[in-house]
């Protein structure tokens, strides 16, 4: 599936242990920073529909701030649940800002913002 970089934010505005979220070409994002490192996935958990850039960052990990549900954000991989893994997306660092590289087609229904 093609996909195309889209900006996301400055990346000196993620602290260590930080996430946020935002809507790209109707793709709920979240970027987090942990370790020195930065991630982008899908800002949905997969266990409760929650956005998860609220959710504790640490580790290279993310707790979803609903019911706890955990994710390595390296893989995507649910840790100590049995919960769909989350979508990963690529990201770079372009002159100080974050880009992400999000499909050119609309979400499913299972990676389509949680509504409520």
């Amino acid at each position: 599936m093609p996909e195309t970089f889209h900006p996301f934010c400055r990346e000196d505005a993620l602290g260590e242990d930080m996430a946020l979220g935002a809507m790209i070409n109707g793709w709920p994002i979240c970027v987090a920073r942990s370790q020195e490192q930065l991630f982008a996935f899908v800002d949905k958990c997969t266990h409760y529909s929650s956005t998860l850039h609220d959710g504790r960052v640490s580790k290279c990990r993310i707790q979803c701030p609903l019911h706890g549900a955990r994710f390595s954000l390296t893989t995507g991989a649910s840790i100590g649940g049995l919960y769909r893994p989350l979508k990963l997306f690529s990201l770079r660092c372009v002159d100080g800002l974050v880009e992400v590289a999000v499909p050119d087609t609309k979400p499913g229904p299972e990676h389509e913002p949680a509504r409520g």
